[in-house]
């Protein structure tokens, strides 16, 4: 089964439940309208009457366009960083790929724990060794993303990125 075939049997799947949905708020809205009306008849107010009270129908969605605006999507699976290892040229490359997960996945990691909890879980060799104190001690960093990053970067961070990028591209030129 190709990939557009796949794409359009969950499409279909979708537009099968929308319309389901449909319905049922039909049913809700025809059955609030019914309460409105035997709550108005009641009314001891003769300009109220059911008579005076309009129900708008709801309006059955044909734009193809409009379809597709409310059809739900799977979320985006993003892969995991590699294991981090300590490697000061791949710290940035390792930080940018966990921010594009907690980017992509806000659900996932809502908190300052989860996102330097997915983070330690990812640490291998010496970074772990780093890392283990702050876990056995529960310190306050694990809960604060911003003082973790800080705390990471002192320590594995490369001090003169700038100037590593620049020999590597002289290098690359020669």
């Amino acid at each position: 089964m190709s990939t557009q075939e796949i794409n359009l049997e969950h499409l279909l799947i979708e537009l099968k439940r929308l319309r389901e949905d449909n319905e049922r708020l039909q049913t809700i809205i025809a059955n609030q309208a019914q309460l409105v009306e035997n709550h108005l008849a009641q009314s001891s107010d003769p300009a109220i009457t059911p008579d005076h009270v309009a129900i708008p129908e709801p309006a059955a969605v044909t734009d193809p366009n409009l379809l597709s605006t409310t059809i739900h999507t799977q979320p985006v699976k993003i892969a995991l960083p590699e294991r981090y290892d300590g490697d000061r040229t791949k710290f940035r490359g390792f930080i940018n790929q966990c921010r594009l997960v907690f980017f992509t996945q806000p659900g996932h990691y809502p908190s300052s724990a989860n996102k330097v909890g997915l983070i330690m879980s990812l640490l291998t060799g010496n970074v772990l060794r780093w890392a283990s104190p702050y876990i056995e001690k529960n310190s306050p960093v694990l809960h604060n993303f911003d003082l973790f990053m800080e705390e990471f970067a002192k320590v594995f961070d490369d001090p003169q990125r700038a100037q590593t990028a620049n020999d590597a591209i002289r290098a690359l030129k020669q």
